[in-house]
């Protein structure tokens, strides 16, 4: 997401790094394309078979927090507070549950299609080697910022340097997120399901991350992670990402209950805004996966729950935090109220104490 050098700038061009230009990844790294279209065709095959049976199984994430800080003190500058990170997670479990307090602010004319995903996120206790661990990483980076390369319609992690820093843990059983100081605009970015391990996560600007500290003041209820970790879970923009098509309405983000709509949508506009003529009720600018201000964020539709928990049935991208989660038998989480979901067919759960 991109951020200017003033508040009222915020973003002006664009919000997100994660747009993906599908016909330049066709092009320049073909192998990746056709990952990127079995996961498409998996995910639309979910979608009308419904091959998870119970959508009310909670799927519960382990999440790992590289801080990557510039020297400062635990808790100063570059280098976030405990209680920030949490809030950050907090954050997560309270908009991928709808239980968020602003969910009162969707329109009425939305609300039917309003979902509780369902996926919640701990810190993760015990690291891949199995020592205990409280889910953070404070590493003292190479750079004191970061600029995000792009080449060829994808982000070259080499070249942006990040991630060298403090490497992911394996993307098969943590949800990993780099927390850094980002420059040239930008304020977080994500690999869609299916490209290189090494690099597989979500990188947020330092200050949009949580909701307490030192936070940019449209940016501060934490939706940038929302939104990015989104795009973990195979979300596109919700007007579809299309480059070559601005504009004219012809874009989709593969959802069918998020009406369509042209471009973006900045600020916090009042309701309702129309940009498509097919789309009367207008836009859903409060989507999480839209480019408003945080305060104006408050949703998830029943069509993206569908993509999300799509990774996790059998075959999908992220099945491994079904199947691992007990073939394994790690427990990656500590809290005797946390479920994995263990058999997508069944909904057999088991839990971790």
């Amino acid at each position: 997401m991109l951020i200017g050098f003033v508040h009222f700038n915020l973003f002006a061009q664009e919000k997100c790094g994660s747009s993906l230009d599908l016909e330049k990844v066709r092009i320049h790294h073909p192998a990746y394309y056709q990952k990127l279209m079995q996961i498409e065709q998996h995910t639309q095959n979910y979608i009308t078979q419904k091959r998870i049976t119970s959508d009310n199984v909670t799927a519960t994430i382990p999440v790992v927090v590289h801080i990557i800080h510039n020297g400062e003190a635990i808790g100063t500058g570059t280098n976030l507070s405990v209680a920030q990170i949490q809030s950050q997670i907090d954050v997560l479990n309270e908009d991928f549950r709808r239980l968020n307090a602003d969910r009162t602010q969707t329109p009425s004319v939305f609300v039917p299609v309003a979902a509780d995903v369902n996926i919640e996120f701990r810190l993760a206790c015990t690291d891949p080697n199995g020592n205990a661990t409280n889910g953070i990483i404070r590493v003292q980076g190479n750079n004191t910022s970061y600029t995000v390369v792009r080449s060829n319609g994808l982000i070259d992690d080499v070249a942006t340097g990040i991630k060298q820093n403090s490497t992911a843990w394996r993307n098969d059983w943590y949800l990993n997120i780099w927390v850094c100081n980002l420059n040239g605009g930008v304020a977080g970015y994500t690999h869609p399901p299916g490209g290189n391990a090494a690099f597989d996560g979500v990188v947020v600007e330092n200050e949009v991350f949580g909701r307490i500290g030192n936070l940019l003041s449209n940016y501060n209820k934490g939706r940038t992670t929302t939104h990015e970790v989104g795009h973990w879970f195979n979300l596109r923009h919700i007007w579809g990402d299309d480059e070559n098509d601005l504009d004219t309405c012809g874009a989709t983000d593969f959802v069918a209950d998020t009406p369509n709509q042209s471009v973006s949508t900045f600020g916090c506009p009042s309701f309702p805004q129309v940009s498509c003529n097919n789309a009367p009720n207008g836009n859903m600018f409060m989507n999480y996966m839209d480019y408003t201000d945080d305060r104006c964020m408050n949703m998830f539709t029943n069509g993206q729950k569908d993509r999300m928990r799509a990774l996790f049935a059998a075959g999908g991208a992220r099945e491994s935090f079904i199947s691992l989660a007990i073939r394994e038998n790690t427990s990656l989480i500590c809290s005797s109220t946390t479920t994995f979901s263990v058999e997508p067919n069944t909904g057999a759960t088991v839990n971790y104490q």
